[in-house]
C-alpha cells in the first residue's frame, strides 16, 4: 500500500492491537500487510478509513489556512528590499499566535532556519540566527479597496514613495492649525514648536479609513478625535513608518487598559517626550476614532461589552475622557510628528 505518509507509528500501533494476527513491513515507501486473507481485507479497510478521515482533516485545515491568507498576509522585509509573504502554513500559525496576544510566536521558516517574531516590539521584530528582519501585517481587503484615495495636497502622492515626512511651511494654514491645537493645550508657555512635518503614509492611511468606514456602514458615530501620544523620538519615527502597535501597550502604564494611549492635552504627553537632543523632542498628533467609549481598568485587554448588549465599546478612557486607549492598531493614523 502506497501514498500513507499521513499515517503515524501511533495509527499503525492501534491496527496492530485491532488485528493481533497480521504483520506490518514498511520499506521503500511501501506498507507492506502479512497474514490470512479475512484479516488483511479489514485491515487494509481500516487503514483506508483512517487514511481518508486524515485528508479530510488535513484539507480542512489547509483550507482554512487559504482563508486566512486570503483576508491576512504576514510578509517579511527581504534582502532585496521588497516585502515578502510567509507560506499559506506560516501565514496561518503567525496569524493564530497574533489574535491569541502571544507576545512572540516561534517556528521553522521556510529555509529550515529557527526563526522568531516578536509581536511585543515596535516596530514587531522577525528574529533569524540574531539578524533582526522587519515583519508586517497586511489586511488583503484593506490593499484591495480602490475607493479610498490618498490626500491630494500630499507631496508623495505621485512620487509612489510608501513613506515621507513633509516639512510643512510655518506660514501656512495647516503649520498654525497644528500649533494652535498643540501650544493651546500646553501648560508651559516656554515650549516653543521647532518644525512640524505631515506624515504621509498611504498604507497606514488607507488601513485607517476602511476602519472609519466600518463605523459608517453600521451607523455608528467613529467619534473622530485629534489626540496626542508621545514617546522617545526613535519610537514616535518607528510609528509613522510602520504605525502604531498595541501589543507594546505597558511601557509607560495601563491604569486604563492594556492598548495605544492618547491624550486630549499635550500637556500629558509632553512629559512622555524624550530625546536624545533637545532638538529631538516631539510628540505625535494624531486621527483616533475613539467611537463609544467606557471608563477602563488596568486588566483589560479588550472593551467590555456595552451595557445589555453583545457589542464591545470601540475604547476606553479615564474618567474625565482626557486620556483614550485604542485597541486596534488602524483605530488611529500618525497625522503629525510636533518637533519642539
Amino acid at each position: 500500500m502506497k501514498n500513507l505518509t499521513s499515517l503515524t507509528v501511533v495509527d499503525l500501533q492501534k491496527l496492530l492491537e485491532k488485528f493481533p494476527d497480521i504483520e506490518i513491513t514498511y520499506e521503500n515507501k511501501t506498507l507492506n500487510l502479512y497474514g490470512f486473507k479475512n484479516s488483511i481485507s479489514c485491515a487494509i479497510a481500516e487503514l483506508a478509513l483512517q487514511v481518508n478521515n486524515k485528508m479530510a482533516g488535513h484539507f480542512s485545515s489547509m483550507i482554512d489556512q487559504m482563508k486566512i491568507s486570503t483576508d491576512i498576509q504576514w510578509q517579511y522585509l527581504s534582502d532585496s528590499n521588497d516585502w515578502k509573504n510567509f507560506s499559506v502554513y506560516l501565514n496561518s500559525l503567525i496569524e493564530s499566535n497574533y489574535l491569541k496576544k502571544e507576545s512572540k510566536v516561534s517556528f521553522t521558516n521556510e529555509s529550515n532556519n529557527a526563526a522568531c517574531i516578536f509581536f511585543n516590539m515596535n516596530p514587531m521584530i522577525y528574529l533569524i540566527d540574531n539578524k533582526r528582519i522587519n515583519v508586517r501585517r497586511i489586511d488583503m481587503a484593506q490593499l484591495d479597496d480602490n475607493s479610498i484615495k490618498i490626500p491630494s495636497n500630499w507631496i508623495s502622492i505621485n512620487s509612489g514613495s510608501d513613506f515621507y515626512l513633509a516639512d510643512l511651511n510655518p506660514s501656512s494654514s495647516e503649520y498654525l492649525r497644528v500649533s494652535y491645537q498643540f501650544i493651546s493645550k500646553l501648560q508651559n508657555n516656554s515650549v516653543r514648536i521647532s518644525k512640524i512635518q505631515r506624515v504621509e503614509n498611504p498604507y497606514l492611511f488607507k488601513q485607517y479609513q476602511i476602519f472609519k468606514e466600518k463605523f459608517i456602514k453600521v451607523n455608528k458615530n467613529p467619534n473622530e478625535m485629534k489626540l496626542f501620544h508621545g514617546s522617545t523620538h526613535e519610537s514616535l519615527l518607528k510609528i509613522c513608518r510602520f504605525g502604531f502597535n498595541r501589543s507594546y501597550c505597558g511601557k509607560n502604564g495601563v491604569a486604563f487598559g492594556q492598548g495605544v494611549y492618547f491624550a486630549v492635552n499635550s500637556s500629558y504627553s509632553i512629559k512622555y517626550s524624550v530625546g536624545h537632543a533637545i532638538s529631538d523632542r516631539c510628540m505625535i498628533l494624531a486621527k483616533v476614532l475613539v467611537g463609544e467609549s467606557c471608563v477602563g481598568n488596568s486588566q483589560m485587554k479588550v472593551p467590555p461589552n456595552q451595557p445589555n448588549s453583545e457589542i464591545p465599546f470601540d475604547s476606553t478612557c479615564d474618567p474625565g475622557k482626557s486620556i483614550f486607549v485604542c485597541y486596534h492598531d488602524n483605530q488611529c493614523y500618525p497625522e503629525y510628528l510636533i518637533y519642539f
